[in-house]
């Protein structure tokens, strides 16, 4: 004689393995957020606060907390950005040292220029305005770079739209220096 399992035998082992499904994904899930924390930096330590006028918005603030300084054949490059990835981009001559850097009109491939995407809203160019280096601090093998800037930009596609960026940073050149 052969038993067929019951309906209620069937149920309970599908929800015993979707059960086991939902917490393995659970589990899964869990650990990728851990690491984009860690690769991206944490969002609770902000290393630009920047103020937004112009064409659009009206004293709009944004905090950046993931970082990069590169050096490159072109100088110094400072990208950082946020959670839906608003960034700022600017380049300045090396070696870098306290000083209040001029930025030009933005040309690729050119040093003291600057950049910046706010989702939604375009990409724009830097015109002109500065990056103010005020103090380097170096503790052990972590440095990090204080200063401040004020940028004027233009959309990329020459649309309407100039706006003007300023606001303060304290970029740390390493993750340790976060911890």
């Amino acid at each position: 004689m052969t038993l067929k399992p019951t309906n209620s035998i069937l149920m309970k082992k599908f929800m015993y393995c979707l059960l086991i499904f939902t917490s393995v994904l659970f589990a899964c899930s869990s650990d990728d957020s851990t690491n984009d924390q860690m690769m991206d930096g944490d969002p609770q330590i902000f290393h630009y606060s920047l103020r937004v006028n112009g064409d659009g918005f009206n004293d709009e603030l944004f905090s950046f907390y993931r970082d990069s300084i590169e050096s490159s054949n072109i100088g110094l490059k400072f990208t950082s950005r946020d959670n839906p990835n608003n960034s700022l981009y600017f380049v300045l001559p090396s070696p870098i040292d306290t000083f209040q850097y001029g930025i030009a009109p933005y040309v690729n491939g050119e040093t003291s220029v600057s950049s910046i995407i706010l989702q939604d809203n375009g990409i724009y160019l830097s015109q002109d305005g500065n990056v103010f280096i005020s103090e380097i601090i170096t503790d052990g093998n972590c440095t990090t770079i204080k200063g401040s800037l004020n940028i004027n930009y233009r959309r990329q596609d020459n649309a309407p739209g100039n706006i003007n960026v300023q606001g303060s940073f304290e970029v740390p050149t390493s993750s340790i220096c976060d911890e």
